[in-house]
């Protein structure tokens, strides 16, 4: 027995990375898991993944901005799984490319970075909360797992757009907290710091993936399997008395305010 039984999970962004990690910790806690990403090849990976493993998954392409997608991706998960979604980890966010190179500091503001950044990556998350919530209040519970950002709650020298999308999700956390606590449904955030995904170190340096270790108090990144714990701890009974939080999973990445954690910890006798 999971502790997800009979539970129903989308989750965006599940071809890879952090979104990968949580669509199979969904499934293996027990929950069936609509497995979607903009890359429908990769996000067919994830599902086998899952079904070799012993769990159910259905596939789907999703664009985030997209709201007609959205609302064709939950009326099918709801098709091929058997009842409403009542887990939604909104997970998938735009962090590459050329438009996102241009997304530097305020006196720099590129007004199609500003203007894709907050329409994929918050109007995303507030369309998946939009079309999943008719089938929670129908179920009488559910919970929304949005993904923040560190960097939503602390400032940072480039990459201002994404930080305003990440900081606007805790926001749009709050407000769906608010809105249906009382109704059985509970919203929350999580912020993560950074994680070892394969494409985060097929592509950073040594040095500054030393660096960045550094960063957090743990001297270390975080490993996507962590991330998936908290996933299923939120979409769990676990947490049913926690809703409105925005949850950092950051290694003490935001902690403290020096700019690299210390080496080790001092001992008692110090």
């Amino acid at each position: 027995m999971g502790i997800l039984d009979g539970k129903i999970a989308l989750v965006t962004g599940a071809g890879s990375g952090l979104g990968q990690a949580s669509a199979r910790a969904l499934a293996a806690a027990g929950a069936a898991v609509a497995v979607t990403d903009i890359n429908a090849d990769s996000a067919m990976e994830t599902a086998k993944s899952i079904a070799e493993a012993g769990g159910r998954a259905f596939t789907a392409a999703l664009d985030i901005s997209d709201e007609g997608a959205w609302a064709d991706v939950v009326s099918r998960a709801r098709s091929e799984l058997g009842g409403p979604v009542t887990v939604l980890h909104n997970n998938a966010a735009l962090t590459t490319g050329p438009v996102m190179a241009k997304d530097l500091d305020p006196l720099r503001l590129d007004r199609e970075a500003w203007d894709i950044s907050l329409s994929v990556t918050l109007t995303g998350a507030a369309l998946g909360c939009k079309h999943v919530l008719p089938g929670m209040l129908e179920a009488g519970s559910g919970s929304i797992i949005n993904m923040s950002s560190s960097r939503g709650l602390t400032g940072a020298t480039w990459r201002m757009s994404y930080n305003v999308a990440k900081a606007g999700i805790n926001g749009l956390t709050r407000s769906v907290a608010t809105h249906y606590g009382a109704r059985g449904i509970r919203c929350n955030s999580i912020a993560p710091g950074v994680f070892a995904t394969p494409a985060l170190t097929a592509e950073l340096p040594r040095e500054r993936y030393e660096s960045v270790a550094r960063s957090h108090l743990l001297n270390r990144l975080g490993q996507p399997e962590e991330l998936g714990n908290v996933v299923v701890f939120l979409a769990s009974d676990l947490s049913s008395f926690i809703t409105g939080a925005v949850i950092p999973v950051d290694g003490g990445q935001t902690a403290f305010s020096e700019g690299l954690a210390p080496a080790a910890s001092r001992g008692a006798e110090d």
